[in-house]
């Protein structure tokens, strides 16, 4: 079981690499364009080289932005290679700078286009560093300059040039500077201002589709082995265990992230786990009875990463390793019955942590899952543990 364990928590990260092909394109250094299938990754950081195929069987070839003036592939997504001057100052806390000085630098990279019209919006990100730029009618790229420091009292000032650019080079006649204040430095407020903009000024544009997550709530229902176990820690006293099968039941949310080709999700699911029963120990000395009644109850909350393998449009595969979150009732005991009267009780404690993973079929809105949970320790000052394995089948309700 452990080596299953380990097999699937390895499995998402082998198959990264099966990232699908698309049809696409690219623009060499002297304006040829050759149709082909380029390998979509799903590029959080802007690429310096991308992997193509001239056809579906062809082998897989790469290519260079040292070699390429643009790449794009169809209706997702366009980049761009253009030489700039650009700044880097950060918005990380604890890299602020102390003023609003900035140095322009020449640096080329493949920008990626997110809104064209007659001025377009290009975007390049790289390491937590997000810089956005405005192409000219002429071609010219300027970054759009937006700075974070902090003043004397560490208080962070915002120092938003890209108001006034915005203002002089791609605004509406009616537009003022103080017009410019709920304007943002993020992707979503200035597309909404340059598809506004192209608006009022009657041009036509072509804005890229924008990739957003997609957040799903899926009931699921099933069945679970569950088993608990408890040691008294006494050679007179042996070891007692308990096993159930029975339903399980619970909310599962899920938040499949905007990159990746949506291969990779977030989850959080919540499900109650209860076991009772008796276990018969040896009688005793003078032949009396003995037991001991395990109770155990809890809430139980994963939270982890799935990772989606594309069989086809409407099924996939898929696998999920999760941290598992325990937090125990005061009913979970092991209480130790001599002749009926209850002694030598097992304090549970109170939360616990173990780990567990997934794997299982999706169809459409439907996920088959079976998934192993990693023993779970029970009490105070024995051993005792709680098992469980499970078979669900969930429903995503939005």
């Amino acid at each position: 079981m452990n080596r299953f364990f380990a097999m699937l928590l390895l499995l998402p990260f082998a198959c990264i690499a099966q990232v699908r092909f698309e049809k696409g394109y690219f623009i060499d250094n002297h304006g040829q364009k050759t149709e082909c299938l380029i390998r979509n990754k799903g590029w959080k950081n802007n690429p310096s080289t991308f992997d193509y195929k001239l056809s579906e069987n062809a082998e897989i070839q790469q290519r260079a932005m040292e070699m390429t003036s643009e790449f794009g592939i169809e209706n997702v997504l366009q980049y761009v290679r253009a030489t700039v001057p650009m700044e880097r100052s950060s918005t990380k806390i604890n890299n602020l700078q102390k003023d609003a000085q900035y140095k322009l630098v020449e640096e080329t990279h493949f920008f990626k286009r997110i809104f064209e019209g007659s001025h377009s919006l290009y975007v390049f990100e790289e390491s937590g560093l997000l810089k956005f730029f405005d192409r000219k009618p002429s071609g010219e790229f300027n970054q759009l300059i937006y700075i974070e420091y902090l003043d004397t009292n560490r208080n962070i000032r915002h120092y938003n040039q890209y108001y006034t650019q915005l203002l002089n080079d791609f605004s509406c006649p009616d537009a003022t500077l103080e017009s410019f204040s709920k304007l943002k430095y993020t992707e979503s407020s200035l597309l909404e201002y340059y598809h506004n903009t192209a608006n009022c000024k009657g041009e036509k544009t072509v804005q890229v589709e924008r990739k957003t997550g997609e957040f799903h709530i899926r009931p699921f229902v099933g069945l679970k082995s569950m088993k608990v176990s408890a040691d008294a820690l006494s050679t007179l006293v042996p070891n007692a265990e308990v096993s159930e099968f029975g339903a399980a039941y619970g909310l599962e949310l899920e938040y499949l992230l905007p990159t990746f080709q949506k291969k990779w999700a977030v989850l959080l699911s919540v499900e109650h786990n209860k076991i009772e029963g008796d276990y018969d120990l040896p009688d005793g000395s003078n032949g009396q009875d003995r037991y001991v009644t395990l109770s155990y109850s809890a809430i139980q909350i994963p939270v982890g990463m799935r990772y989606y393998m594309h069989l086809n449009h409407d099924f996939k595969l898929f696998v999920n390793p999760l941290f598992v979150a325990n937090f125990v009732k005061d009913e979970t005991t092991a209480s130790y019955h001599p002749a009926g009267t209850a002694s030598n009780n097992l304090v549970a404690e109170k939360n616990s942590y173990n780990f567990a993973v997934g794997a299982g079929l999706s169809y459409k809105k439907f996920n088959a899952e079976i998934r192993y949970y990693t023993s779970q320790g029970l009490f105070e000052y024995a051993d005792g543990d709680f098992n469980k394995i499970s078979f669900t089948v969930s429903y995503a309700i939005f």
